[in-house]
């Protein structure tokens, strides 16, 4: 009974026991329902564009060509209305931690920003000799941020060491990423679906987005490792005491203050307790707000790509191959304990298929492969660290076959990482490994119906 089966997998979600007490149920991968308005992070993006273009096709001393010019312009409004919790006190309530509580309700920031951008283009192509052709290029570009980056609101980090107080943040006011591109290629078509290319590209960037820190008050907290009784309490007990015997010192000489709470036990004897922030008395808190920034300064990707693709006559087999070098002159200095200026995501590249395809029966295998490259430079207050993404592959195939009985008809067969790779990531070096995913190898049978 298939009704019956949902009901009970559906029951078991909701089961009221502890686990239900989370978003996940007693072995079941249940979504929450409920609806969270202490962080609700709406964002608007609303994009309004004009596009005009001109093509143009000649000869120049026997070479025939063609050239294109656009002109697109872009206007972006965004607007974020975000909700966190507001907090009304820090407590030191263990020797080595403290914690940000007291959740006196929901704060709202409104934020809004807009920018506008010109973004031509230009393409020239000649064909210099027979199937020879040459191609230039040149381009204004941008990529926008993303949700995460975008949305307002501030998260603190509540419990943790007594280093300092952090938090995170996005931006609504980010702008995009700009790039004046440049390309340069060259194709050779030899024979019957068969070429070879060489190009050449460059990429002045600018708006690249990188992290920054703003100190703020954000909630008017104290505290409590920085005011008089603390001070108070180190000047008598010497510069080598511990935290320890500083709590114990402000609970035996400050026991009157409201904001220092002891513990007793059975036999009277202190054991521990709370003490909270002073506004009277403790400094205010600084938050280092890590949050999404755009950069000043200017950066030049650049690059080769060889690529070769033949055709083994009329047998309907053939074979694909890529090559991508990239560079930016800039890399992650490990052995620096402060942040370095350099550019994610930047990595060669390169791709090897074979295929047969021929008489309605299409065959692809695919080794696809990709340089290690730095993925995260991690701000977390003082401290800083690079995430890497080590050297991967994976192969994927597809087949398909067109029934010739029903036009349109598609019944196909496919697989992603079939060698079931995994992807590392690790720190400043190979050894120091942050994370390992698995996921698997995935196979899917299907049927397409085009009308």
């Amino acid at each position: 009974d298939p009704i019956a089966n949902v009901d009970n997998l559906y029951g078991d979600c909701k089961a009221a026991d502890g686990a239900a007490a989370g978003p996940n149920g007693e072995g079941q991968f249940c979504a929450s329902t409920d609806w969270d308005a202490a962080t609700n992070r709406f964002t608007e993006e609303k994009t309004q564009s004009a596009f005009a273009q001109v093509n143009y096709k000649g000869e120049l001393s026997g070479m025939f060509f063609d050239l294109q010019i656009g002109l697109r312009y872009e206007k972006t409004d965004v607007f974020s209305k975000a909700t966190a919790p507001g907090y009304s006190r820090v407590e030191w309530n263990e020797d080595t931690a403290t914690s940000v509580t007291g959740v006196t309700g929901i704060e709202t920031l409104s934020q809004s920003a807009d920018y506008s951008q010109f973004l031509p283009n230009i393409n020239f192509n000649i064909e210099v000799v027979e199937d020879v052709m040459i191609r230039a290029a040149a381009s204004k570009t941008i990529s926008r941020a993303g949700y995460g980056q975008l949305q307002g609101g501030t998260t603190i980090n509540t419990g943790g060491s007594l280093s300092g107080y952090s938090g995170g943040s996005g931006n609504p006011g980010l702008k995009p990423l700009e790039s004046i591109n440049y390309d340069l290629s060259s194709e050779w078509y030899y024979d019957e679906g068969s070429y070879i290319s060489f190009g050449y590209f460059k990429k002045d960037v600018t708006n690249w987005i990188t992290t920054g820190t703003i100190d703020s008050n954000i909630f008017n907290l104290y505290d409590p490792l920085n005011g008089e009784k603390f001070r108070a309490a180190s000047s008598a007990l010497g510069g080598n005491a511990s935290n320890e015997d500083i709590r114990n010192y402000i609970f035996e000489n400050f026991a009157d203050d409201p904001n220092v709470q002891p513990n007793f036990d059975e036999d009277g004897e202190l054991d521990g307790g709370t003490i909270v922030g002073d506004p009277d008395s403790d400094d205010p808190i600084n938050f280092r707000i890590n949050v999404p920034v755009n950069g000043d300064q200017e950066y030049t990707i650049d690059g080769f790509e060889f690529n070769i693709q033949h055709l083994f006559g009329e047998s309907g087999f053939g074979g694909i191959f890529n090559y991508t070098m990239v560079d930016s002159g800039l890399e992650y200095d490990n052995d620096s304990l402060e942040d370095t200026e350099a550019l994610v995501g930047l990595s060669d590249t390169a791709n090897v298929v074979f295929f047969y395809d021929k008489e309605g029966l299409q065959a692809r295998i695919a080794y696809n492969w990709r340089d290690s490259f730095l993925n995260e430079r991690r701000v977390n207050g003082d401290l800083t660290a690079p995430i890497y993404t080590d050297e991967y592959y994976q192969i994927d195939f597809n087949v398909s076959y067109e029934v010739p009985a029903v036009e349109g008809l598609t019944v196909f067969i496919e697989g992603i990482n079939i060698t079931d790779e995994y992807v590392t990531s690790y720190g400043r070096k190979q050894e120091l490994i942050y994370n390992i995913t698995q996921t698997g190898s995935r196979y899917g049978l299907g049927v397409r119906y085009n009308f």
